[in-house]
């Protein structure tokens, strides 16, 4: 038995708002799938003029970003005083 009168039917009604949210959002995130995949062509274009050269450069400077994150991340780890 609930504590507050009524409190059961208002949670019956978020939940039925949270499930109108939800399908809301999965018919939003279908049209925008839907409109980024018709891009396709574009895309497919834009990689065939693309010159490797710069896809290396793209991938060493993430490579780099990756291994600087990396590295800022783990001296902070060891430097970190023990507990017991």
């Amino acid at each position: 038995m609930p504590a507050v009168p009524g409190a059961a039917a208002g949670s019956h009604r978020a939940i039925r708002w949270f499930s109108w949210f939800l399908g809301l959002a999965m018919v939003a995130a279908v049209v925008v799938a839907a409109l980024h995949f018709s891009e396709e062509r574009a895309f497919v274009q834009m990689a065939a003029h693309a010159e490797p050269a710069w896809l290396v450069v793209a991938r060493d400077l993430a490579l780099v970003a990756l291994v600087v994150v990396l590295l800022t991340s783990i001296r902070p780890a060891r430097e970190a005083p023990r507990t017991r």
